[in-house]
């Protein structure tokens, strides 16, 4: 089943944002929780991350384009799923009731100085989180220095040197 990438509420006085760049292109694999397009909202922008594993079947909003809370911003589809069978694309005149306060996406930050860090998740720029990844780091045994608790790729480079590993 295909699934749904929309905007969800970002902070609280949030009635609208505007697509600032797609990471993605149309075609290309995807992986839940990895950065998939940038959102600016009425106090910061936001990178949003898939929701889903599998490939990016459509793209209906473009970059530059304002969107209401809940708009449908694209689809992702699993390996083998024709992207024949997507609903067809919305106007984006009356987004779904259910997805004004969704958290379905998740969202990190990129910044947002009257907002506090969200407890619980583990604030890491793109570059930190790609970073780790390749030298099998875990985020969350790295010390964040960003004021927001956030791990940079500083960060990552000092925990690298740390541990005598060149990146």
């Amino acid at each position: 089943m295909p699934t749904e990438i929309f905007l969800p509420r970002l902070t609280q006085t949030m009635d609208q944002g505007r697509i600032a760049d797609w990471m993605k292109r149309e075609g290309e694999a995807v992986t839940q929780g990895e950065p998939l397009l940038a959102v600016e909202s009425d106090k910061s922008t936001v990178e949003l991350e898939a929701p889903a594993s599998g490939v990016l079947a459509r793209i209906d909003r473009q970059t530059g384009e304002t969107v209401e809370i809940g708009a449908t911003l694209g689809w992702i589809t699993v390996a083998g799923e024709a992207a024949a069978n997507l609903p067809a694309r919305s106007t984006g005149t009356a987004p779904p009731a259910d997805h004004a306060t969704a958290s379905g996406v998740a969202a990190r930050h990129e910044k947002a100085p009257d907002s506090p860090p969200q407890t619980g998740t583990l604030q890491a720029t793109p570059v930190a989180r790609r970073l780790a990844a390749e030298h099998g780091l875990d985020l969350a045994s790295i010390t964040p220095s960003g004021s927001d608790g956030r791990v940079g790729k500083e960060d990552v480079l000092a925990a690298l040197a740390a541990r005598g590993i060149k990146p």
